[in-house]
C-alpha cells in the first residue's frame, strides 16, 4: 500500500511540474498570461508588465505628497513620478517628497521654497514662521508661568496667615 502512495504522489508531483511548466509561456510585455486559457492577455487598466513573463501584472505607483506625474503608466512601463519644485525625495522612485526643514509649504501645501530671512522652519512639511513672533510668543509663556508661580506663592502665603 506504501508503495502505491509513493508512485502515486509522485505521478501527482509530475503533473503538476508539466502544468507548470506550460504556464511559463512567454507573452509580449504589458500582457500577462492567463492560467486557464494559457493565452496571452493585456494587463488591465492601472497595471503593467515590462516583461510579459508571469500570470499577473503589477499594479501602477502612484505619485503622493510633493511629487507629480513625470510618465504615466502604461502597460509596458510604470509610472515615473519627480519632486515638485523646491521638495526632496525620500523614496528611490520619488514617489514620496517633502519640503525639508530651512524651507516651508505654501497654504495650498503644493509648493515649497527657501524660508526668507528673519523666518525658519523647523520642522519638514512645516510652514515658515517669523522669528520674533515666536519669541514673542514663548515670552509671554514664560511671564504667564512667573505670574502664576508668583500668585500662588502669595495665596499659600496668604492661606498660612490665615491658619496661625
Amino acid at each position: 500500500m506504501f508503495f502505491y502512495m509513493k508512485v502515486l504522489s509522485t505521478l501527482l508531483c509530475l503533473l503538476l511540474l508539466h502544468q507548470n511548466a506550460s504556464a511559463t509561456k512567454e507573452c509580449r510585455a504589458g500582457q500577462k498570461l492567463n492560467y486557464i486559457t494559457k493565452t496571452c492577455v493585456d494587463c488591465p487598466e492601472k497595471q503593467y508588465n515590462p516583461s510579459g513573463k508571469g500570470l499577473h501584472c503589477e499594479n501602477c505607483s502612484e505619485c503622493r505628497k510633493g511629487s507629480k506625474v513625470l510618465n504615466k503608466c502604461i502597460p509596458t512601463t510604470d509610472t515615473r513620478c519627480k519632486c515638485m519644485s523646491g521638495f526632496t525625495p525620500i523614496d528611490p522612485q520619488n514617489e514620496i517628497c517633502v519640503c525639508k526643514k530651512g524651507s516651508g509649504l505654501d497654504r495650498t501645501g503644493q509648493t515649497c521654497s527657501k524660508c526668507i530671512n528673519g523666518y525658519f522652519s523647523d520642522k519638514d512639511d512645516s510652514t515658515c514662521q517669523k522669528w520674533r513672533d515666536i519669541l514673542t510668543t514663548e515670552k509671554r509663556k514664560k511671564k504667564k508661568t512667573q505670574c502664576e508661580r508668583v500668585t500662588d506663592v502669595r495665596l499659600r502665603g496668604i492661606n498660612l496667615m490665615m491658619s496661625m
